[in-house]
C-alpha cells in the first residue's frame, strides 16, 4: 500500500514523466533499468524518463499476439551511452558477458570478426528500448527486404517500430540472462536468430542462437528458418 501510495504521489508530482518507481508497480515483467546497471557496474548515465502514457502501452494489447499485452511480449530495457564512464559499446558488453561466460574470450560464445571491427566500438545515445522477446511471426526464412516489409506493417498498424540495431538487440537478450540465469531468449531451441539493420562487409547482422555457451553475433550469408527478425521501439 505505502508502496502504490508512493507510486501515484511520484506520477502527480512529476504528470510529464512516469518515474520509475510507478513502471515498476505497474509492469507484470521486470524492466532492466538504471539500478539493475549499477548491480553490474559502479556507474551508467541517468535513465531518460519514459512517456508519461507508458503504462498505457506496458499494460496495453499486444499488437502481434492476439490476447496478451505488451509486458507479457516484450522487453523493457535501459541501454545507457556510457558504462563507468567509458562508451557502452558491443565491445564493453561482452566484457560484462565474460563475467557470466568466462570461458569466452570476447563474452561472446562467438563474435564475427566484422561486426567486432565495425561495430564493435560503437555507442549510441542513452535510451529505453521496447523489444519483442522473440522474432516475428512469418519472418523466417524471409529475405532482408521482406522482414523490413514485415515490421514496417507493423508499425503502421500499432507502434512506431524499426528493425533493431546490432547493439540493441545484444544488450536485449543478454541482459535478461544478466537478470535471471534461466532466461534464455533467442535461442538454440528452436534455433533463433534476428536480423539486425547493420550490413558489415556486405552482410546483414544476426544476434540470437544463445546456447549455454553464450550468444552469437554473427552475419547472415541466405535465408534460414533460423532466421527472422525482431521489433523495436525507442524512447
Amino acid at each position: 500500500r505505502e508502496r502504490l501510495d508512493d507510486a501515484v504521489y511520484s506520477a502527480i508530482s512529476f504528470p510529464q514523466a512516469i518515474s520509475k518507481m510507478v513502471v515498476d508497480y505497474l509492469e507484470e515483467y521486470p524492466s532492466f533499468g538504471e539500478s539493475e546497471w549499477t548491480a553490474l557496474c559502479e556507474r551508467v548515465d541517468p535513465a531518460p524518463p519514459l512517456p508519461h502514457d507508458f503504462s498505457d502501452i506496458w499494460n496495453g494489447p499486444c499488437p502481434i499476439y492476439s490476447g496478451k499485452k505488451i509486458s507479457e511480449t516484450h522487453m523493457l530495457v535501459y541501454i545507457p551511452a556510457t558504462v563507468d564512464g567509458k562508451p557502452f559499446t558491443l565491445k564493453k558488453l561482452g566484457e560484462i558477458a565474460k563475467r557470466f561466460f568466462p570461458q569466452n574470450d570476447s563474452g561472446y560464445s562467438h563474435i564475427w570478426s566484422g561486426i567486432n571491427d565495425e561495430l564493435g566500438d560503437k555507442s549510441i545515445k542513452s535510451r529505453w528500448v521496447l523489444m519483442t522477446k522473440d522474432v516475428l511471426p512469418g519472418s523466417r526464412n524471409k529475405s532482408y527486404a521482406e522482414q523490413q516489409k514485415t515490421v514496417d506493417r507493423l508499425a503502421k498498424k500499432s507502434l512506431v517500430y524499426k528493425v533493431p540495431g546490432t547493439l540493441e538487440a545484444a544488450t536485449c537478450i543478454l541482459v535478461q540472462y544478466f537478470f535471471d540465469s534461466k532466461t534464455r531468449l533467442f535461442n538454440d531451441e528452436p534455433l533463433t536468430y534476428t536480423r539486425c539493420k547493420e550490413k558489415v562487409r556486405g552482410y546483414q547482422t544476426v544476434v540470437g542462437g544463445f546456447a549455454p555457451a553464450g550468444l552469437d553475433v554473427f552475419r547472415s550469408h541466405s535465408d534460414y528458418d533460423s532466421i527472422g527478425v525482431a521489433a523495436l521501439r525507442k524512447f
